[in-house]
């Protein structure tokens, strides 16, 4: 099936709970334990979520060169600490 080679992260950061902008959901999954998919909104572009809480103070955005991805890891700080560790970023 061949190997999945995933873009150098270039940003890890907490979103916290900055006023959320209306986002649009292009394609995605909005169930009672979590919300996936593909979305858009003027802020971010098109960007993916895994989100699996409503609690705004866990979104963390990850930023590629192409792509950006917002999820809510179980503990955002650890996840934060380890993303942003100097082996785990590119940093350009």
């Amino acid at each position: 099936m061949g190997k999945k080679v995933f873009e150098p992260v270039l940003k890890c950061s907490l979103i916290g709970e900055e006023k959320p902008s209306f986002s649009l959901r292009l394609w995605g999954n909005g169930g009672l334990f979590a919300g996936t998919g593909i979305f858009w909104n003027k802020k971010y572009g098109v960007f993916r979520a895994y989100v699996s809480t409503g609690e705004r103070s866990n979104l963390i955005l990850i930023e590629t060169p192409q792509s950006k991805v917002i999820l809510t890891p179980e503990s955002p700080k650890e996840f934060l600490a380890w993303a942003n560790s100097s082996n785990n970023i590119n940093r350009k």
